[in-house]
């Protein structure tokens, strides 16, 4: 601890916050970064694939040519939050974790994204328009309810 006291303050400074990989460590109290919603939709009608793609993905070959698959429409990925709480990371260290974490988010969606696909009739279409039709079923006659009698017999039917 000595030494310590004998060396100048700039000099304990960067030995802090030096990394081994000589990037600059940083101090991080909190990190928080909000979910991220993301709308997908895309067709393939109209458009003629590239015969180098479908030459290097033989099995996306297969199913455009077999079927509709390459349709989606309105299917909404939801990818959670990304916290850390008192941490040192580099620039590279960060990008690399929160790349992580949002890639292993999106991995945990792509049922929703094939569940979207016309091929499947839209099962994901179905649940999320029954999910709306139940919403609604509770939701318009309370609204009604508060605004007054007439109102909620129109919210009932």
């Amino acid at each position: 601890d000595l030494e310590q006291v004998q060396k100048p303050l700039s000099a304990l400074i960067k030995a802090q916050i030096d990394s081994p990989s000589g990037e600059t460590e940083m101090f991080f109290d909190n990190i928080h970064l909000s979910p991220i919603k993301i709308s997908v939709s895309f067709s393939m009608h109209g458009t003629k694939p590239s015969e180098e793609l479908l030459a290097k993905y033989p099995v996306a070959d297969f199913l455009l040519r077999t079927s509709n698959v390459a349709e989606v429409e309105d299917v909404i990925l939801r990818l959670g939050y990304y916290e850390q709480a008192h941490g040192r990371y580099t620039i590279t260290k960060l990008a690399n974790e929160v790349s992580s974490h949002y890639q292993n988010q999106f991995m945990k969606q792509v049922h929703v994204l094939v569940l979207g696909l016309d091929v499947l009739g839209n099962p994901f279409g179905v649940i999320r328009g029954i999910a709306e039709g139940v919403e609604s079923l509770f939701y318009e006659p309370y609204r009604g309810a508060i605004e007054g009698p007439l109102e909620f017999a129109d919210g009932v039917a």
